[in-house]
C-alpha cells in the first residue's frame, strides 16, 4: 500500500513540474522496527523476515516463501533497532550469545531460521508447521 502512495505522490508532483528527486528524498517512510517483545507477538500468529538490501540469500529465501504460499512481514536489517532485537533473538534461539546468523532470519512461533541450518529444508518443515497450525484453528 505504502508504495502505491508513493507512486500517486510521484505521479502528482511530477504532473505539478515538482522536482522528482525532491519528492523520493522526501517522501522515504523509515522502516518498521519492532522490539523483541513486539517480535514475539507477530512472530506467534504469522511469518516475519528479517532481511537486508542487496542480499542475494534474502531475494532467494523471500522468493522461496513466496513460492510456497507463506505470507510474511518483514523487517529490515539496515535499521540498526532490527539488528540488535535480531541478535537477541538468534541469541535466545541459539541458546547461547555471540551466535554467527546468516540472512535472511526467518521467525515463526519457536522456528527460527539464522543459518544453522539449510533454507530449503527449513522452509518445507515452515510449510509443514503453519498447515497444521492452520488444520488446529477453530472455525468461528
Amino acid at each position: 500500500m505504502s508504495r502505491t502512495i508513493f507512486t500517486i505522490i510521484l505521479l502528482v508532483t511530477l504532473s505539478l513540474g515538482v522536482n522528482a528527486q525532491t519528492v523520493i528524498n522526501e517522501s522515504l517512510v523509515k522502516s518498521k522496527v519492532y522490539t523483541l517483545h513486539q517480535v514475539d507477538s507477530v512472530a506467534a500468529k504469522g511469518v516475519l523476515v528479517y532481511s537486508n538490501k542487496g542480499c542475494g540469500r534474502c531475494v532467494t529465501g523471500k522468493e522461496l516463501l513466496k513460492t510456497k504460499e507463506i505470507a510474511f512481514d518483514e523487517l529490515d536489517l539496515g535499521e540498526a533497532g532490527n539488528r540488535e532485537v535480531m541478535l537477541s533473538l538468534v541469541s535466545r534461539a541459539a541458546g547461547k550469545q555471540n551466535v554467527g546468523a546468516m540472512y535472511p532470519i526467518i521467525v515463526y512461533k519457536d522456528l527460527v531460521l539464522y543459518g544453522q541450518e539449510d533454507m530449503a529444508q527449513f522452509i518445507d518443515k515452515l510449510k509443514a508447521r503453519l498447515d497444521q497450525d492452520a488444520q488446529l484453528k477453530p472455525l468461528k
